[in-house]
């Protein structure tokens, strides 16, 4: 249960850190297209 909610916590975070990386590296417009890619991975 416990590994579950750090999960939970973990795995957002860790997309939100991937999409800065994006924003600073590519630019706004590939960082926008790598959150619709997450955003479609999630739901």
């Amino acid at each position: 249960m416990l590994f579950f909610i750090w999960l939970l916590i973990l795995v957002p975070v860790y997309f939100y850190e991937k999409s800065l990386q994006a924003l600073s590296k590519y630019g706004r417009m590939e960082a926008v297209e790598l959150e619709k890619e997450i955003g479609y991975e999630i739901s």
